[in-house]
This record gives structure tokens, sequence and C-alpha cells, in this order.
């Protein structure tokens, strides 16, 4: 986690695969 100024694409993977994880959707 760092900024949101331009993360790197692999923050981007994170912050997606985190959001899956605690998405009820999913």
């Amino acid at each position: 986690g760092g900024g949101a100024r331009g993360a790197d694409p692999m923050e981007v993977a994170r912050r997606g695969h985190l959001r899956v994880l605690r998405s009820p959707d999913n």
C-alpha cells in the first residue's frame, strides 16, 4: 500500500486481490 497517485501494477493487483477476498459476491 502506498499512494493513490499512480500505484505500481503489483500494488494494483494486490488491492484487487484484497477486494476480491473481501467481496461477498465472489
